[in-house]
């Protein structure tokens, strides 16, 4: 399917009407990467569906992963990363966090992120041949320039969502 990254819909909390604050910040994140990759994107209730944990439950980015082509990695300290998934659903592992940042900025534009520390998630996405952060965490959707908003966690997993 293709789509317009320049027509993609922002989620957020409350998106869709659905009170999902305090716990849907992967699935909003995910639904946000789906969208500017050009994917369909599921509606919320679909989303919590396909992460199999349940309503009002965390996921992580590798419940994801089997919904689209996609890259699973994790940088930095990691051991205690892992609540819901397994070190062994992130395929790529990357030392430091700047490794990362790295990453990011050499593959995005042709990819978009769901990036956790293990407490939030946000989105990295390309927008107007540029990577944008996305921060579902508010009300009020939006995007801002990827700078070096990864450097605030000691460790991410990470799924790459590719076209």
């Amino acid at each position: 399917m293709s789509m317009c990254c320049k027509c993609a819909m922002l989620y957020s909390y409350g998106s869709e009407s659905v009170h999902d604050d305090g716990w849907g910040c992967v699935l909003r994140s995910a639904q946000n990467a789906l969208g500017h990759m050009g994917y369909a994107v599921p509606s919320f209730a679909d989303m919590v569906t396909l992460g199999g944990r349940g309503w009002g439950k965390w996921c992580e980015p590798a419940d994801f992963a089997p919904l689209v082509s996609h890259i699973t990695l994790s940088a930095g300290q990691t051991s205690n990363l892992y609540k819901l998934t397994k070190a062994g659903q992130y395929t790529e592992y990357l030392p430091h966090v700047s490794d990362l940042e790295t990453y990011v900025q050499e593959t995005g534009a042709a990819s978009s992120f769901v990036v956790d520390d293990g407490t939030s998630a946000y989105a990295i996405v390309p927008y107007d041949g540029k990577l944008w952060w996305v921060d579902p965490h508010t009300h009020t959707p939006k995007r801002a320039l990827f700078s070096r908003q990864l450097r605030r966690a000691p460790g991410w997993m990470v799924l790459q969502v590719l076209r």
